[in-house]
């Protein structure tokens, strides 16, 4: 889902009257083992990183904010920005699952998802 469609949906919920919570996981830690996750076919982890630091939050953790949430009392409007215990770089996370990491630029990114037919890449 696109950023622009998750500023739409917390608008609607603003709009609405309701009372609402956003939780907004930086990163799953799963999207490593399920799915692409950054991996390529050879095992490596690649893609448009440099130095940006991560700080990925298990999926378990996520549902379990949800859980006091909505067994708690509910303020409503509020947005929760959900982090795991440590921001790495993709190069560190790479290590700590010890396999090769390969930091492409945004241009070798996109052709690279262009060839596999996952993306287009769209600018606004």
């Amino acid at each position: 889902m696109s950023v622009r469609a998750h500023w739409e949906i917390e608008r609607h919920l603003k709009e609405s009257g309701l009372r609402w919570a956003s939780l907004q996981p930086t990163g799953y830690m799963q999207n490593f083992f399920t799915g692409e996750g950054g991996f390529t076919h050879s095992g490596a982890l690649e893609g448009p990183y440099g130095e940006g630091r991560v700080a990925y939050i298990d999926a378990y953790d996520v549902a379990a904010c949800a859980a006091v949430l909505l067994t708690g009392p509910l303020q409503g409007g509020e947005t929760y920005a959900l982090t795991g215990p440590q921001a790495l770089t993709h190069e560190e996370i790479a290590a700590k699952l010890a396999i090769p990491f390969r930091d492409l630029t945004p241009q070798e990114a996109s052709e690279g998802l262009r060839a596999r037919g996952v993306a287009r890449m769209v600018r606004r």
